[in-house]
């Protein structure tokens, strides 16, 4: 078998994933430890503000966009949310943040340290995504529509047979939930872990 047919056998997800990583342990390299600290930081902001801001703004999206399906148009609100909110904060960090090194006399350490951050924080931006489409995507007693973007429910059905998803689904996203649980609604939560009643 020769490398080709070992990369086609490979979900593209997965794939994607990994090379996603890649790039963000070599951008965590270059950029140091504080600033993945910083866009760690920032996308967890982002991520629990637009679980709670998603429901609100879905409705109101739903009430324009009446040829979605509601909870369709709530996890697009949710997505648009949390890419604005993330878009913003790399910007402001950008713009204000100028390099430090976290061990003034370990240049290395930091650089590595960073590498190391950039692959949580690219394993953190897929786990977004996972949550973001499976809000919509897992209820099962919604039927698909016409009017839906294709491209968001291929890469879906991408995500739903790879390793890297039945990974995040059965033990990352529920350790996340164990940690932040009280700042993520339960009918998220319910997705992934037992919710008890309030």
């Amino acid at each position: 078998m020769n490398i080709g047919d070992v990369l086609a056998s490979i979900n593209r997800f997965d794939l994607l994933v990994l090379l996603f990583a890649f790039g963000m342990f070599v951008l965590g390299f270059i950029q140091g430890a504080i600033r993945r600290i910083l866009g760690l930081a920032s996308m967890l902001f982002s991520f629990l503000f637009a679980a709670n801001l998603r429901e609100p703004l879905g409705k109101y999206l739903a009430q324009n966009w009446n040829e979605y399906p509601d909870e369709y148009a709530v996890m697009l609100g949710f997505g648009i949310v949390f890419v604005a909110a993330t878009i913003a904060f790399t910007v402001v960090i950008q713009g204000f943040y100028h390099k430090q090194d976290l061990f003034q006399k370990a240049t290395f350490a930091d650089e590595a340290i960073g590498g190391l951050l950039g692959i949580v924080q690219a394993l953190f931006l897929v786990g977004c995504v996972i949550v973001i489409l499976d809000s919509f995507f897992r209820i099962p007693t919604i039927p698909r529509s016409d009017y839906e973007y294709t491209w968001i429910r291929t890469l879906y059905e991408t995500m739903t047979t790879s390793n890297v998803a039945d990974l995040f689904r059965t033990r990352l996203i529920p350790g996340f939930i164990t940690v932040f649980g009280l700042l993520i609604p339960t009918d998220i939560q319910a997705f992934y872990v037992t919710v008890r009643p309030e």
